[in-house]
């Protein structure tokens, strides 16, 4: 029976440290108590969330970098390729389902279905492109 077994001798924090790295595992969540492991966790945790949460800040500063500088060229391409959306006489929106062959308008939106538009101007552009060829 060894010294750890009797109780006469305890490791060392560095081989609790070895220990805890081949189980994988924190030395709290080895020998910690249940308190000390909880609060290890929320704090792993809160740490996880911060970088999150990080990242997101990040995402919305180089989005609104984007729309100061470039926003325009967004703007012009949306307005190339997007046509005006359709509204009923009541102005209420229409939609389409886009996997119907038929691209019958619903003025109720279903999961799925998206705004329908007019055609765009590029569109219209390349449909009469004969037009300009003249």
């Amino acid at each position: 029976m060894s010294d750890y077994e009797k109780q006469k001798s305890y490791p060392t924090f560095a081989n609790l440290d070895k220990i805890a790295e081949y189980f994988n595992a924190t030395p709290t969540q080895l020998f910690g108590t249940s308190k000390e492991i909880e609060l290890e966790k929320s704090v792993l945790e809160s740490n996880e969330y911060s970088d999150k949460v990080s990242e997101i800040l990040k995402a919305v500063k180089y989005i609104e970098d984007f729309l100061e500088t470039d926003g325009q060229y967004l703007e012009d391409l949306l307005y190339l390729t997007r046509g005006n959306q359709l509204y009923t006489e009541d102005g209420d929106e229409l939609y389409i389902d886009p996997t119907s062959q038929k691209r019958t308008l619903h003025n109720q939106y279903e999961p799925g279905f998206i705004e329908a538009r007019d055609k765009s101007p590029l569109e219209l552009l390349i449909e009469n492109k004969e037009l300009f060829d003249k």
